[in-house]
C-alpha cells in the first residue's frame, strides 16, 4: 500500500508538471510569436517558470506528507523481514566478529593500562599515537559489523578502507623510533592550520566559532613551529614518515610497501570503487555478486558478507598488535594468537560460503 501512495502522488504531480510545462511553453510562443525574446522577456520568464516549479513542489511535498505513515510502515516491515532472514543466515559469523570487538577492546585496555605504568614508556609519543589510532580501528570496526549485519557489504569495504589504513600506520609506527611518532602527531598541527586556512577563504573568521580568528593564531602558530623543528615536508599529508620511507614517494603505499603488506593494494583499490565516484557497473559489487539483479542494488543484501568481515578481522589483529608489540609480554602474544584464530575461523567461513553456498 505504501508503494501506491508514492507512485499516485508522483503519478499525480507529473500530471500538472506536464500541464503546467504544455501552458508555460504555450504562453511564450502566444507572446513571442517567431521573434527571439528581448532580456526582459528572458527574466520575466525565468521568473514565472520559478513560481510555477516552487507551487509544484510545495503540492508534491503536502501530498507525501500525508501518505508518508503507510509508506514507512511498509518498508520497515520489509526491513524488519530481511533482518530477521539475513541475522539467521550469517548469525555464527556476527558472533565472530562481535567476540573479536570484545577482545581488542578489553585487551586494549589492559595493555595500555599496564604500558602507562610502564615508566620505559613515559611521555611515550609512540604510545600516545598508537593508542589513539587504536582506539579508531576499534571504532571503525564496529561501524563495519553494523553496516554487516543491516546488510550492507559493500559500505563495510568502504568502511574497511579507513580500518586498514588506521592499523598499518599503527603497525609502522610500532616498528619506527620516537621521532617518527613525534612528527606524526606534530603533522596534525599543519593539518589543523591547512583545515582553518579553507574553512575561512570559504567562511570566513565568525565570533565564537571553532576557527575563530584568535584560535587561527595559535593555529598558524603551532604550524609553523613544527615546520621549523621538522622541515616543510611535514606540511603535507605523509611528510611526517618520510625519514623512514626509502625513495622519493610519500604516500600510504609507500608505508604498505616498507612494511611488506602491499598484498593488501589490490584489496584497497578494491575497496576504493565504493569510496570514490568512479563507475561501478550494475553487476559489480559485494552485495550482488552471484545475483540476478536487474539493475543498481540501492539497498539490503544478504550476499558478499564474509570478504568484508574476515578482512576487517584481520585488520583489526593488526592493530592490536601494534600495541601489544610495544612491549610484548606473553599474555599480550597469547591475546594476539587467539585473535589470529579468530581471523582464520572467519577465513574458513567465508571460503566455504563461496565455494558450497552454505549458510555462514
Amino acid at each position: 500500500m505504501g508503494a501506491d501512495c508514492l507512485r499516485d502522488a508522483v503519478t499525480d504531480n507529473n500530471a500538472h508538471l506536464d500541464q503546467a510545462d504544455k501552458v508555460f511553453k504555450k504562453q511564450i510562443l502566444e507572446q513571442l510569436g517567431n521573434r527571439p525574446p528581448s532580456v526582459e522577456q528572458q527574466k520575466r520568464q525565468q521568473a514565472e517558470f520559478a513560481t510555477i516549479v516552487e507551487e509544484i513542489a510545495e503540492t508534491t511535498f503536502a501530498d507525501l506528507i500525508l501518505r508518508s505513515e503507510p509508506l514507512v510502515v511498509e518498508q520497515h516491515e520489509f526491513e524488519s523481514s530481511f533482518l530477521q532472514s539475513h541475522n539467521a543466515k550469517w548469525e555464527n559469523l556476527f558472533r565472530l566478529l562481535r567476540a573479536t570487538s570484545k577482545i581488542a577492546s578489553e585487551a586494549g585496555q589492559m595493555m595500555v593500562r599496564g604500558l602507562r605504568h610502564n615508566t620505559e614508556f613515559e611521555n611515550s609519543y609512540k604510545l600516545k599515537a598508537i593508542v589513539s589510532l587504536h582506539a579508531r580501528a576499534i571504532r571503525t570496526f564496529s561501524e563495519i559489523l553494523c553496516l554487516l549485519e543491516n546488510g550492507f557489504a559493500d559500505g563495510a569495504i568502504a568502511r574497511w578502507r579507513s580500518l586498514h589504513e588506521l592499523s598499518t600506520v599503527a603497525f609502522f609506527l610500532c616498528r619506527q623510533d620516537e621521532v617518527i611518532a613525534e612528527r606524526y602527531l606534530a603533522s596534525r598541527d599543519c593539518l589543523n592550520y591547512r583545515s582553518a586556512v579553507q574553512y575561512q577563504k570559504f567562511f570566513g573568521s565568525v565570533e565564537n566559532d571553532l576557527l575563530s580568528a584568535s584560535k587561527g593564531v595559535t593555529l598558524e602558530a603551532k604550524s609553523l613551529d613544527a615546520k621549523k623543528r621538522f622541515g616543510t615536508e611535514i606540511n603535507s599529508d605523509w611528510g611526517w614518515a618520510k625519514p623512514a620511507l626509502e625513495g622519493n614517494r610519500l604516500d600510504f603505499s609507500a608505508v604498505e610497501a616498507h612494511l611488506k603488506h602491499d598484498h593488501w593494494r589490490p584489496f584497497f583499490r578494491w575497496a576504493n570503487q565504493e569510496v570514490h565516484a568512479g563507475y561501478v557497473p550494475p553487476d559489480v559489487g559485494l552485495g550482488v555478486q552471484g545475483s540476478k539483479l536487474n539493475g543498481h542494488l540501492i539497498g539490503h543484501s544478504n550476499l558478499g558478507i564474509g570478504a568484508p568481515a574476515t578482512m576487517s578481522a584481520r585488520s583489526l589483529h593488526n592493530a592490536t598488535a601494534a600495541l601489544a608489540l610495544l612491549n610484548p609480554t606473553l599474555d599480550r602474544l597469547a591475546v594476539l594468537k587467539v585473535m589470529d584464530k579468530f581471523a582464520n575461523k572467519l577465513g574458513v567461513m567465508n571460503q566455504q560460503t563461496a565455494s558450497h553456498g552454505i549458510k555462514a
